[in-house]
């Protein structure tokens, strides 16, 4: 089973959360470097983070102390997006209490995307700005640390009950960074997947739906090979219609280049500035390539799911460096952006059709026969 495989590769369980350690306290370091920090914007939010902090920890000892059974038998792609979504909520939470967020994200990234909302939805992001810009502090720290509560229940707690009401706070919370944090999905020209297309907090809330509801293993594994193949199939359309502007001279690489010139690693603006430069000379035949590639992946999800999950791993993980930087690079990034989740489902696809989850005999469908038979 693919629960038996991760701990087979128990040191890997080791190794990452040292590298995200080191790759996170890089990023606050820079962050003291780069910014000249207000202090007394600073002091506060840190002081309200770690109380918001111990309150919740408070919360989940109590949630876990009231419901001591035994957990319910879980299917290894349920247990596999639970953890998947409560490291990427946690991640999310870590980001969110960057210095620069109690002073910086309300301005730079807040406001402007509640701006950009159509005007139906304007009434409901005036409150939401009055308080923001009312107390950035405190408004920060509270996002920051439900994020964080989101992701220690998910990683922690085992019974289905608790995990699935996590899971229902989680798919409000990720609907509402979707319709207010992302404008659903930044709509209008220039809509990619390159850049970031349709919104990670989307992807967050469709693996939520998932882990809330009691679905067969069989069902699991079908909503997450259609929501994916919607996505590819739906991006290479994107990337297709002219009006998007992808065909033209230039298009791709003005993606990429604006990352060589933002504060991040040198190595890596080095390699994405000669990225860029590549991509400006031949634009229209790597358009063509990842609207073809999109394409096929989409449509082999349908049909060759096990092949098309690697496809996707490898498309996703080089959408994710050369379109999207990572995601978290440039001070306010809050998220790793659509390329890593898409990477992380995609592998979670591969092993559900590998075999060692949809031929267990232990997990059954709802007609009481083995899941794949």
């Amino acid at each position: 089973m693919l629960r038996e495989k991760l701990k087979g590769k128990s040191i890997a369980f080791y190794i990452l959360p040292i590298i995200s350690g080191l790759f996170l306290a890089y990023l606050f370091l820079s962050d003291f470097s780069e910014f000249n920090m207000p202090y007394r914007v600073v002091k506060p939010f840190y002081i309200y983070t770690l109380l918001l902090i111990i309150v919740s920890i408070a919360a989940l000892l109590a949630a876990k102390h009231l419901d001591s059974g035994l957990p319910a038998k879980k299917s290894a792609l349920w247990n596999y997006l639970r953890i998947v979504l409560g490291s990427l909520w946690l991640l999310d939470g870590i980001l969110q209490i960057q210095p620069e967020m109690s002073f910086g994200f309300a301005p730079f990234v807040l406001i402007p995307a509640l701006k950009s909302l159509p005007g139906v939805v304007q009434p409901l992001a005036q409150p939401i700005i009055l308080a923001w810009t009312s107390n950035q502090s405190l408004m920060d720290a509270i996002s920051a640390v439900f994020q964080v509560f989101l992701g220690i229940g998910f990683l922690t707690m085992r019974s289905r009950k608790i995990v699935s009401a996590i899971a229902i706070f989680s798919f409000a919370w990720a609907i509402a960074i979707w319709i207010f944090g992302e404008s659903f999905g930044s709509p209008g020209v220039g809509m990619s997947i390159l850049t970031g297309f349709p919104g990670a907090a989307l992807l967050y809330a469709a693996a939520s739906i998932i882990i809330a509801f009691n679905f067969t293993q069989k069902a699991e594994i079908s909503i997450l090979r259609y929501i994916l193949a919607s996505l590819f199939l739906v991006s290479a359309i994107l990337q297709a219609v002219p009006a998007n502007g992808y065909w033209n001279a230039g298009s791709i690489a003005s993606v990429t280049g604006p990352y060589a010139f933002i504060f991040e690693p040198r190595a890596l603006s080095y390699i994405l500035y000669n990225i860029a430069v590549t991509l400006s000379n031949n634009n229209v035949p790597w358009n063509l390539m990842l609207t073809i590639s999109l394409l096929a992946i989409g449509s082999l999800l349908l049909f060759r799911p096990k092949a098309a999950s690697i496809a996707s791993i490898f498309l996703s993980a080089l959408i994710w460096v050369v379109g999207q930087d990572f995601g978290v690079f440039g001070g306010y990034g809050t998220d790793p952006n659509t390329g890593l989740v898409l990477v992380l489902l995609s592998i979670a696809m591969y092993f559900s059709y590998r075999g060692s989850v949809v031929n267990d005999p232990n997990l059954q469908d709802s007609y009481g026969a083995p899941v794949g038979q």
